[in-house]
């Protein structure tokens, strides 16, 4: 504490000290057929900070959860903001980007967030579908609300130093439709290199955390040949894409996903944290954590709140995969005057019954998406609770 308070009260050995004050993340273990099991400590230099994985980001629009302002995820306890990474997609923030540079007070301020909370900036929105053939050798596409941006090393590089992100994902190019030509995917893969070896002078040089992209669509020697090439870079960790275009991933076979990961696996660095970003159901996750995956993200919560559904994971999660999507503008549930899930925790279930969420919801009530992004996003961070308390018992 006294050697902290020292480097404080010196700006100077203070910024001097950030370039030696690294992200570490340390592996506790694999156990076979769970996962593995490891933690992210001082996530971008924020010191005593630690997130246990397998877990999940928090998916925001612009910095905010969908449909809860900060000030509820407290009083609803929803979870603590030093335990979390919160994902704020680049799209969603893309067509404001020139605020948050005059602004000068960085990302977390521009939004609202406590100084304490832990950024990942992602380049797509994991809840919208990515537009295909958009792309270029020099610039990769991010849509806004405006329109299309051409994102090249340059312009990103204004935008991170607007934003101060404690951690960002390098521009892809990571539309890989399943139908793509060898030609197509071999391009995919050389832009890739081309724009991670960029964002990764700019992280050098501006002491940021950086997630290099692995892409190269369901195509195992494109995948390896990237593989190969990122290894080398000096990365926090690394995002599979190019198996989907985001948005609804219920169609998406994880059974042809997990033997080209393991594969990928093998040519990366074993203390780098895997990424697999995309709106993910239950039985999705437990698949691609058992393939080795660390992180995800929580935008299947998102999705599944604007159909008015409630998640319900089975209680023996996750040795039974299982779980229900409740519809609660149902008509069967405006008598129900059970909670949306009788051993949930969550604010919604101890306050309020289906019948009541119900008629929230058939009435288009602001408090309707409100408790169920509460009550769904408790079941999630949960079941990564779950997930992590099997492999340590197996481990």
């Amino acid at each position: 504490l006294k050697i902290y308070s020292l480097i404080m009260a010196n700006s100077n050995l203070f910024s001097e000290t950030l370039k030696f004050w690294k992200m570490k993340f340390r592996v506790a273990g694999m156990a076979d057929g769970f996962g593995r099991l490891a933690s992210i400590v001082d996530w971008c230099r924020l010191a005593g900070s630690a997130v246990e994985t397998p877990c999940c980001c928090v998916y925001t629009v612009g910095g905010h959860v969908p449909h809860l302002l900060h000030d509820v995820i407290g009083l609803v306890n929803l979870f603590h903001w030093n335990e979390v990474i919160m994902q704020i997609p680049l799209s969603t923030l893309i067509d404001s980007w020139s605020a948050v540079e005059q602004f000068k007070g960085g990302l977390k301020k521009f939004v609202g967030l406590p100084d304490e909370s832990m950024l990942l900036l992602t380049v797509n929105d994991p809840a919208q579908t990515l537009r295909s053939g958009y792309n270029c050798a020099t610039s990769a596409s991010v849509f806004g609300r405006a329109g299309r941006h051409k994102l090249d090393p340059q312009l990103f590089g204004r935008i991170l130093q607007a934003f101060r992100a404690d951690c960002f994902q390098a521009i892809s190019d990571s539309d890989n439709p399943i139908d793509a030509s060898k030609k197509r995917l071999n391009k995919s893969v050389d832009r890739t290199v081309f724009f991670s070896r960029a964002c990764a002078e700019f992280a050098k040089q501006n002491n940021e955390q950086l997630f290099c992209t692995v892409v190269g669509g369901y195509d195992q020697p494109e995948r390896i040949r990237c593989c190969k090439q990122l290894s080398s870079l000096s990365v926090e960790g690394y995002s599979f894409e190019g198996f989907h275009n985001f948005g609804d991933l219920s169609a998406l076979s994880v059974g042809s996903v997990v033997p080209i990961l393991k594969s990928c696996f093998e040519h990366l660095p074993t203390e780098r944290i895997r990424f697999f970003p995309g709106s993910l159901d239950p039985k999705q996750i437990w698949h691609l954590t058992q393939a080795g995956i660390d992180l995800f993200d929580t935008s299947y919560v998102h999705l599944i709140t604007e159909k008015q559904q409630a998640l319900v994971v089975d209680d023996n999660y996750p040795y039974n995969a299982e779980y229900k999507l409740m519809q609660m503008n149902d008509p069967r549930y405006a008598q129900d005057f059970e909670p949306l899930c009788k051993n949930c925790s969550c604010y919604t279930c101890k306050n309020y019954t289906r019948a009541y969420v119900n008629h929230v919801c058939t009435t288009k009530e602001l408090l309707g998406p409100m408790l169920l992004m509460i009550h769904n996003l408790s079941q999630m961070l949960e079941m990564f609770r779950k997930i992590r308390a099997a492999i340590a018992r197996h481990l």
